[in-house]
């Protein structure tokens, strides 16, 4: 590839032939593709990122409002990587999100001590469960990565079909 002009940063050797894996990956719409250390690598930074980043709530004053910027813009953020990375890699970041959310709660209820975890499962429950409607990390992970796997299969066997330009039987159905 020097040859012809890449580069030498540009170019990755994939792990199975002798590359670091932590090297092998890049950001696509700013979900980390690639390697798994290289995915749970870029999604540790990720984490840390917006954990940084979700403290502009600081600057609003009103409980209510701390309430709707957790409810409606935190919480919201992981699903996103979690419908687009593969549960093996978020899983064990799992700790890492529900700790943002966790001292995010426990800054707007005004708890002194950290969020014990039958209280934290309360406000995991839905308002009608009499719960905080947050819901639980733990049971999005799976969930939103098989609903995108699922949204996405019909798809992709449609552009197999228009691209071969016969129809699709085997060969598409072990996309599955």
């Amino acid at each position: 590839y020097q040859e012809r002009g890449f580069p030498e940063a540009n170019i990755l050797v994939h792990p199975d032939d002798g590359g670091d894996p932590l090297l092998y990956g890049y950001k696509h719409l700013g979900v980390p593709v690639g390697s798994h250390q290289y995915c749970s690598s870029a999604l540790d930074a990720l984490i840390e990122k917006f954990a940084s980043t979700c403290e502009c709530d600081e600057v609003v004053d009103s409980v209510q409002q701390k309430w709707v910027y957790l409810l409606w813009v935190i919480r919201h953020k992981f699903p996103f990587w979690f419908r687009h990375m593969c549960p093996s890699v978020t899983l064990d970041k799992l700790p890492a999100i529900t700790g943002v959310l966790k001292s995010k709660f426990s800054a707007i209820a005004g708890f002194e001590l950290d969020v014990t975890e039958s209280v934290w499962r309360q406000v995991c429950l839905p308002i009608k469960s009499h719960g905080c409607g947050l819901g639980d990390p733990f049971d999005v992970i799976t969930a939103a990565f098989v609903a995108h796997v699922d949204e996405t299969t019909d798809v992709v066997r449609v552009r197999v079909r228009e691209g071969s330009g016969n129809q699709c039987d085997s060969p598409c159905d072990s996309l599955v």
